[in-house]
């Protein structure tokens, strides 16, 4: 039997960027985390690591990749790092969440950085991260596509082609919006559509 090869994916975050991951888990400065062990077999970190990958190199948001990637680094140095840290305690900042979540649904085309929304409201990015998906139960990222994919049902009920929606909404291209729209409803945008007219003429036919 032939071996057919394997193929992987790396990357390389300047050293910089784990500092500021240690430093927003204590919730003070910290000293660049060390790694011993060259070699780790974690499941949860794999998951954490191929959805970090899978969001850099396709066409996810801005905030969809930095919090990836501060999920994956939390995760490793939490985990692995000879600095261990205790993760911050949350508080109960329901104000700074109610405040991003207003940003995010007055700006939902527009998009935005975790970096800028915890610049909003005086936090740092990863504490965050953390503390919109206890209060709201899904992360910023994924409280922004909601709030498109609501946007874009509107639209297309009201005619607005597929690829305007698309472009209207701040996704990369109409394939991603595609896929994303299947993936939180089940059909395609022009499943939908078609779904909604039938719905209609039959509701006339009565």
């Amino acid at each position: 039997m032939q071996d057919s090869g394997y193929t992987y994916r790396t990357f390389y975050p300047d050293v910089s960027l784990f500092k500021r991951v240690a430093s927003e888990l204590a919730g003070r400065e910290e000293r660049i985390p060390f790694f011993s062990a060259a070699v780790i077999l974690d499941p949860d970190l794999s998951r954490h690591l191929v959805e970090l990958h899978h969001a850099l190199a396709t066409a996810q948001s801005p905030l969809e990749r930095e919090a990836r990637f501060l999920e994956a680094s939390a995760y490793l140095i939490t985990h692995y790092a000879e600095l261990r840290l205790p993760e911050q305690r949350l508080g109960w900042e329901r104000q700074a969440v109610k405040q991003v979540r207003h940003y995010l649904e007055d700006h939902y085309a527009e998009g935005a950085t975790l970096s800028e929304l915890a610049h909003l409201v005086g936090l740092s990015p990863f504490y965050l991260l953390r503390i919109f998906e206890q209060e709201v139960g899904i992360p910023p990222h994924a409280y922004l596509e909601s709030i498109r994919i609501r946007q874009a049902q509107l639209r297309l009920i009201g005619g607005t082609p597929i690829a305007e929606v698309a472009y209207e909404l701040g996704f990369s291209t109409q394939s991603h919006f595609t896929h994303r729209f299947k993936r939180l409803l089940g059909v395609t945008p022009g499943q939908y559509v078609s779904s909604a007219h039938e719905t209609r003429r039959q509701r006339r036919s009565f």
